[in-house]
């Protein structure tokens, strides 16, 4: 991707709502959150839908039609969810209160701010600047600002440095 003709860098939030949270709970969170886990991307999933779900029954719910789609066909069962869930709850007990309790709108609403102050600050100083989720691509000549507009739009918000790639 070629932005003004110029070569483009994409920079990313790392376990951005996982980090979020510890944040809201006052707890600096610097490595990453899987690690040890052999199934990165499953559990990417099972995060995902544990702080987006509602309650536990739309998590395990929502854990196996995912999985499905990923192309899972094995381990599907309510006790292999239920395991899955409590393997996430194990490495990261500091925010299972979190837990399917629908949290993720909240997030998301603060996610947002953050990347609009981003963008508003990258368009004030003339880069052009694409969001897509969590990250942002620009010109690879402005990653060093884009990297700044990161870490200090996030740390205004929410009070940490967060992890930005």
């Amino acid at each position: 991707m070629f932005i003004n003709d110029n070569p483009t860098v994409e920079l990313d939030y790392s376990a951005l709502h996982i980090r979020m949270l510890y944040h809201l709970e006052g707890v600096d969170f610097r490595k990453d959150p899987y690690e040890g886990i052999e199934e990165r991307e499953k559990f990417k999933t099972v995060q995902l839908i544990l702080i987006n779900a509602k309650d536990r029954k739309k998590a395990v719910c929502g854990i196996r039609k995912e999985l499905m789609e990923m192309g899972y066909r094995t381990g599907l069962k309510d006790e292999d969810i239920e395991g899955l869930i409590e393997t996430f709850v194990s490495l990261h007990p500091t925010i299972s209160k979190f837990l399917h309790s629908g949290v993720g709108l909240k997030l998301q609403n603060i996610d947002s701010k953050i990347m609009d102050n981003i963008l508003t600050n990258l368009t004030k100083m003339g880069i052009p600047a694409l969001p897509v989720h969590d990250s942002v691509i620009v010109e690879k000549g402005y990653e060093e600002e884009l990297k700044y507009q990161m870490v200090n739009c996030y740390k205004k918000v929410i009070g940490f440095e967060p992890v930005v790639h």
